[in-house]
């Protein structure tokens, strides 16, 4: 499992996909889905620029965030 990361939206679509920029790594970004989001008020979008914590995972070499939750 891994480890929890900070980070920030870089852009969040009203489809539900976007980016996350992680802090240790701003240089890159993080795909993010709707279905990743976890909030105890049933999150389903993120603006652009609010910090998250987030988990991922890897899925056929492009990096995943998993249990996105605003900070």
């Amino acid at each position: 499992m891994s480890a929890w990361k900070a980070g920030k939206v870089k852009w969040f679509r009203d489809d539900g996909v976007g980016y996350i920029i992680p802090q240790e790594e701003p240089e890159s970004s993080i795909l993010v889905d709707k279905s990743a989001l976890k909030s105890k008020e049933n999150l389903d979008s993120l603006e652009k620029g609010q910090k998250v914590r987030f988990k991922s995972k890897n899925i056929l070499g492009r990096e995943i965030a998993t249990d996105v939750q605003p900070l």
